[in-house]
């Protein structure tokens, strides 16, 4: 499949899409997909297989995700490749009838929704509004908005370290003091390791040479696609192909069943249509 100058473009406003989506607001390209999903095989590059019809919703920031947890979506990854995979689906959303440009504001997350491809939902504490097709992600009262979050706060410091006068570094009330990645050993930030992804538990560098890290990095797991650190600990929501969640949660394990290598043989073109 030659991917064209749409969709050439169509994947450089993904990639900035899921960056806006992280930072919250930002622009995106969202459809309701109701088409066939077909895509080229390496084993015979000049013909598209027909992978099945989908029915979906979807942004273009949200297919990465996507292909990795939708059926048709994997099978198309096990028979072309993740990126031919991607490709595809950002085609189908950029032709499909529906499609809408979304501009999303701060401290939102984009939710497509049959009828409302531009739907969002609100992140750090804040709450749609209006209530029914919202425009805006707002903190009300009596909440404030304290250091980006939305919350019941009696005050709010201002995350900066700050040193006593026996130059011993301290942090508000909360937060822990760690160190810096590659910015040296007098390189300190204030972290909530009860929460933070990357310094979940405890600090991941610690503030003093002497002492070996105590945090867990949960975006270090191996095989894991979505997670989050709750109370300190790392809890796996999602994993990618060819894991699943642990019993406790905590981390993804390989499992043969699921590997998408694997699956290719489940799809194989004696099992598809030629189109």
């Amino acid at each position: 499949m030659r991917l064209g100058s749409t969709v050439y473009l169509a994947t450089l406003l993904a990639i900035c899409g899921s960056v806006l989506a992280t930072t919250g607001g930002g622009t995106d390209v969202c459809a309701p997909v109701n088409a066939v999903l077909r895509i080229a095989s390496p084993l015979l590059p000049n013909k598209l297989i027909t992978i099945g019809t989908l029915n979906v919703c979807l942004c273009i920031s949200g297919v990465p995700s996507f292909v990795t947890t939708n059926p048709l979506a994997l099978a198309a990854v096990a028979i072309g490749g993740k990126q031919a995979a991607i490709n595809a689906i950002i085609s189908l959303i950029n032709s499909a009838s529906g499609r809408q440009t979304c501009n999303y504001p701060g401290h939102s997350l984009p939710v497509c929704q049959t009828g409302y491809p531009c739907g969002f939902t609100c992140k750090d504490g804040f709450v749609p509004s209006p209530s029914y097709h919202p425009t805006n992600c707002v903190c009300p009262p009596p909440y404030t908005v304290c250091n980006g979050n939305c919350g019941n706060y009696r005050a709010c410091p201002s995350g900066i370290l700050r040193r006593d006068m026996h130059g011993k570094q301290h942090c508000p009330v909360g937060l822990s003091v760690c160190g810096v990645y590659g910015k040296g050993s007098n390189a300190w930030e204030c972290v909530d390791t009860k929460s933070d992804l990357e310094s979940c538990g405890g600090c991941m560098v610690s503030p003093h040479a002497s002492i070996g890290a105590d945090g867990v990095d949960c975006t270090a797991i191996l095989g894991v696609s979505d997670v989050s650190c709750v109370r300190g600990q790392c809890i796996v929501h999602r994993c990618n192909p060819g894991y699943q969640p642990s019993p406790r949660g905590n981390e993804c394990v390989y499992s043969e069943d699921l590997d998408p290598v694997l699956m290719a043989a489940e799809f194989g073109l004696d099992q598809t249509t030629i189109g």
